[in-house]
């Protein structure tokens, strides 16, 4: 048996340096520019991609003068830090080894030898700990795992010990770079490889990564120098930094990753504050290793200030400009340049669902006369603007339902949305139409007209009529917005107390909405709380005047978070209250169809539509002039595509005025499939009356979240 042994101490001081080297700032100056042009142009541990291609590439060329002799190896990775903490891990290539490796990586635990520790001192098959903390000995140990060439390439063989050699100086090397990325540049390490005359090699890698160094000097120059506007709302050192750099802490440890993420935020931060064009010209990184820092000189053009100029359109063939222009969020040759107001621009192109691509970006050059001026160019590729579509439906207690729909969405050139429908189901037959104009009078106004002629039977009702509604919907603030617009509705009714009767209504729907929802068709945080208040009068055995009021209050809240902070989305609480009340008229006065009711899809499932509440002596609902229900969902999404919610459900109708809380609600429970699409979760629930009732199940079958 025989060794072979090979050792790499961090890049080793040189001649004294200029500026711009990574140098010593005291006693004898040595070349360290490959440590950190390596480290912080990869970041944390970036600089690694493609390993696997890279060996197999430099093995090909040795297997001309190589013999070929396949040779086994295990890989043994030992790290022990300057306060003599060691950590060790393993991956071998005997196939039964590897098996048991992928099964370790699965279960997030990490490849090691049997008969050693794992990383974070779990014992093999203890539940796997947090991730180590950055520095330590395990943090190394489980970053040369995935960084390592010998574990990369472990399932084939080398050819021979040259090859091992070189996979194995190839994973010093990656010691050395991954050391120094974390800020550990005295970091040495070295490799043995033993028994390769038996066949089954045993390679050691051993970092040993030394202090760690920390934030030192610092010093922005701005060439030529910063030209603030007056109206520029903050001047401070956080937004032009000249000493400092954001997220970093000087005395404090930082990452190349981190540096680099820092240094490339300054033009972003400057291109927020008036200076479109601003830019890293040089970065400058240099180490005292008597003060053991890491000290940065960062040059940056500005250029000039600017305010936001007028947008320049393109491939807009049907959209029109003038339209396209009151969606800016910025006055032109007013607004001081704001990346962030272009981004937000674009993003209410998008939203508008007209195009295709948009982009948007500096338009070359000053504007002519006015050189603080700066155009925006903004690149468009229009969609499709016409579709047609059937929608389909089922529940047990209203049956199969089919829907034929055509939609225009520029119907004017101006981002005019008209929906027309054809419903055809058990319950309802006839046709709806839906008109929406954006940007009406004010670019917080959208206009909505929507009318119907239905012909609809229901256990309640049958009906025949038709209804016209106007709104004007205006958005107050990002979160809340107000519909309110006059209805007026004509028809005929038949239900068990009276004949056929024609009836008349007329009236104002006013509602106000607080929607704080991160998502509008699968949110995992925020509440949505409507207020709905409609005035009335009208015609229906006798006359009436009547106010209908109600409430309804849903929340959702995620519990889990995902690493980079997000809320997620698998597992998520839902939970909605309503509470209706109708004052003013009696429920005989009452057209059936302005009457409340309970049971169904949009209420408590479980029960039949319209099944829960009063009933005359038919057995037939009745209706109710107030009602409470309340909903709770747990919601489990087991894969980008699939999830499943169980659910509970309650609710009561009242014939009084006024919801009677003391009343027992009626419930029911169940459970449900979601399938996730672009458009929103296709939904499959079953429930079941918590009470002996007939049918004994529902099944509903949807698109989007019951709520």
């Amino acid at each position: 048996m025989h060794k072979i042994g090979y050792h790499r101490k961090g890049y080793a001081p040189g001649s004294p340096g200029r500026r711009g080297s990574l140098s010593e700032g005291a006693g004898p100056l040595r070349v360290l520019a490959l440590l950190l042009v390596l480290a912080l142009s990869a970041g944390c541990g970036l600089i690694f991609d493609g390993n696997y291609q890279e060996a197999r590439q430099e093995e090909s060329m040795d297997k001309e003068s190589a013999p070929q002799n396949p040779l086994a190896y295990s890989v043994r990775f030992v790290v022990i830090t300057s306060d003599g903490a060691q950590a060790t891990a393993s991956a071998d290539t005997n196939p039964a080894a590897n098996a048991r490796d992928r099964a370790a990586d699965a279960a997030g635990a990490g490849s090691r030898d049997a008969d050693e520790p794992a990383p974070d001192g779990t014992a093999d098959g203890a539940a796997a700990k947090p991730a180590p903390r950055a520095g330590s000995a395990e943090f190394f140990v489980d970053r040369m795992r995935a960084l390592s060439k010998l574990v990369a390439l472990k399932d084939e063989l080398p050819d021979g010990e040259l090859g091992l050699e070189l996979r194995a100086r190839k994973d010093v090397e990656t010691a050395i770079r991954l050391m120094g990325s974390e800020g550990y540049y005295d970091g040495t390490a070295d490799m043995t490889m033993e028994g390769a005359d038996t066949g089954k090699a045993t390679v050691t890698i051993t970092l040993r990564p030394g202090p760690l160094y920390v934030v030192g000097d610092i010093t922005v120059n701005y060439l030529p120098d910063l030209l603030l506007p007056e109206r520029l709302p903050d001047t401070s050192e956080r937004i032009f930094p000249r000493t400092t750099l954001p997220g970093v802490t000087i005395g404090e440890p930082v990452t190349a990753e981190t540096m680099l993420k820092s240094v490339n935020s300054i033009p972003d931060t400057l291109q927020r504050n008036s200076f479109p064009e601003a830019r890293i010209k040089e970065a400058y990184f240099y180490l005292d290793r008597e003060k053991r820092t890491l000290n940065a000189i960062i040059d940056v053009e500005p250029g000039r200030p600017a305010t936001i100029g007028v947008p320049v359109f393109t491939g807009n063939t049907t959209v029109k400009s003038d339209y396209l222009e009151k969606l800016l969020n910025w006055e032109p040759g007013v607004t001081l340049w704001n990346q962030e107001e272009i981004d937000q621009c674009v993003s209410r192109l998008r939203g508008t669902g007209l195009f295709r691509k948009v982009a948007a970006a500096r338009a070359s050059g000053r504007v002519a006369g006015a050189p603080d001026r700066q155009d925006v160019a903004v690149s468009l590729e229009e969609a499709e603007h016409r579709s047609l579509g059937v929608g389909l439906q089922y529940a047990t207690d209203t049956g199969f339902g089919v829907a034929g729909e055509w939609e225009h969405r520029n119907l004017f050139g101006r981002g005019e949305k008209l929906n027309v429908q054809v419903p055809y189901s058990l319950t309802e037959k006839g046709v709806k139409a839906d008109f929406t104009k954006p940007l009406f009078y004010s670019d917080r106004n959208t206009l909505h007209i929507w009318g119907e002629a239905l012909s609809e039977t229901t256990d309640a009702y049958e009906r025949q009529g038709t209804k016209l509604n106007a709104s004007i919907k205006r958005s107050w603030s990002k979160y809340f917005t107000t519909e309110t617009g006059p209805f007026a509705d004509i028809g005929s009714l038949e239900n068990n107390a009276l004949d056929k009767q024609n009836y008349t209504v007329y009236g104002l729907a006013l509602k106000g909405t607080l929607d704080t929802r991160d998502n509008e068709m699968h949110p995992t945080t925020g509440t949505v709380t409507e207020l709905s208040v409609q005035p009335m009068t009208g015609e229906y055995n006798g006359s009436f005047n009547a106010v209908g009021t109600e409430l309804h209050v849903s929340g959702y809240w995620a519990p889990f978070s995902r690493d980079d902070g997000s809320r997620d989305d698998a597992f998520v609480l839902a939970a909605r209250i309503g509470l209706g009340a109708i004052s003013g008229a009696s429920l005989g006065n009452l057209p059936s169809t302005y009457r409340y009711y309970m049971g169904g899809v949009s209420t408590v499932r479980g029960f039949a539509y319209q099944q829960i509440g009063p009933m005359d002596a038919s057995g037939d609902p009745v209706g109710g002039r107030s009602y409470q229900n309340i909903n709770l969902e747990s919601r489990f999404k087991v894969t980008d595509d699939l999830g499943f919610v169980v659910f509970l459900d309650g609710g009561q109708l009242y014939k009084d005025e006024y919801p009677q809380f003391e009343t027992d609600m009626d419930w029911g429970a169940g459970a449900g499939i979601r399938y996730f699409t672009p458009i929103g979760p296709l939904r499959f629930d079953v429930g079941i009356p918590l009470k002996d009732v007939d049918p004994p199940l529902q099944v509903y079958i949807s698109i989007g979240q019951a709520f």
